[in-house]
């Protein structure tokens, strides 16, 4: 069992390595479920968010509120700042915690790069410097994952607490169908977003986390390992020596 753990080394940190980097590329798809939950605004020249049903979006002037506030109103629950606030926060909380995401990825990968540097992946004997950066760097990891996680069931929570409404808000946002489904009382059937995405991060966090604490145990194996064998290797030069 030694012989193999010491053998897979390179195996063990390219995994690790590989987590990093699928960390920060996820980035690129977090909130492609959640595109079409937003709501257009405006900022007053005192800071204040302003929701209007004509408000549209700068770079693409063909969007616009016009089917959401029409589509609520038709579902019998008129738009209002308080919804439009809950969709607005909404909205920038996904961005917030995708921005984390791109830091938590640099972050772990500079980490990872660190065992690297030290030749944790390689070396045969492991030195009390390879056990430091072999512990701090997944802790590191851990602790940045973590933070990513919790915030990523926060917003879960958010989303399941408002799933019609958000829903409601995807569709008619969505150029595809908010024309048709706009017109419609009940459009349950064209809700296209669930906690899904939520869920699966939640899952690949929880991986990164485990195999950080297992490359803190592996490195504390290895430490151990070399340990041993140092002694073994001076007893046997005092025996040869006496």
């Amino acid at each position: 069992m030694k012989k193999f753990l010491v053998k897979k080394s390179k195996i063990f940190f390219i995994v690790f390595l590989v987590l990093g980097f699928v960390l920060l590329l996820s980035c690129a798809v977090y909130a492609t479920e959640y595109t079409n939950v937003h709501i257009f605004y405006q900022i007053s020249s005192s800071g204040e968010v302003i929701f209007s049903r004509e408000y549209t979006n700068d770079t693409m002037n063909s969007f616009t509120n016009i089917y959401l506030y029409d589509g609520f109103a038709k579902g019998g629950t008129p738009m209002t700042n308080e919804i439009a606030r809950l969709i607005y926060d909404f909205q920038k909380s996904l961005a917030s915690v995708n921005t984390f995401i791109v830091i938590t990825g640099v972050i772990v990968l500079v980490a990872i790069a660190a065992m690297f540097l030290f030749s944790n992946h390689n070396r045969s004997v492991y030195y009390k410097s390879n056990l430091i950066v072999g512990i701090v760097s997944p802790s590191i990891s851990i602790i940045f994952v973590l933070v990513l996680m919790i915030r990523n069931l926060l917003l879960m929570g958010t989303f399941n607490e408002n799933y019609d409404t958000f829903n409601r808000v995807s569709v008619l946002q969505n150029m595809y169908m908010q024309k048709d489904a706009s017109q419609k009382v009940d459009i349950t059937s064209y809700y296209d977003c669930s906690s899904l995405t939520f869920v699966l991060y939640t899952i690949f966090f929880v991986i990164i986390i485990v195999y950080s604490i297992f490359m803190i145990v592996y490195t504390v194996f290895r430490y151990k390992d070399s340990t041993e064998r140092r002694n073994q290797i001076i007893e046997r030069a005092v025996e040869i020596n006496v």
